[in-house]
């Protein structure tokens, strides 16, 4: 059985309790003077899916996570929490 973020259940705005991770994304990527294509090149993602987490249109496999924070040199609880 696959665990889901969100509770089919609950009806409230889900960007609302998004993780920051976006933002953090794209924070990182700019920083680091990267364009989506060049980042998304680096994790083996399209320019698309780069864009849609940078959205919060989609959330990245564990897999993805841990190698954005191998890549950036920073921790998993960097990456996703809000600081």
């Amino acid at each position: 059985k696959s665990i889901c973020k969100y509770n089919s259940s609950n009806k409230t705005n889900k960007r609302s309790e998004q993780m920051p991770f976006n933002e953090n994304l794209k924070l990182l990527r700019t920083k680091n003077k990267l364009t989506q294509a060049e980042l998304g090149k680096i994790l083996n993602l399209s320019r698309s899916t780069i864009s849609n987490y940078e959205a919060g249109k989609m959330q990245p496999s564990i897999e993805t996570i841990i190698e954005i924070s191998k890549y950036f040199k920073i921790t998993i609880d960097s990456l996703l929490k809000d600081e």
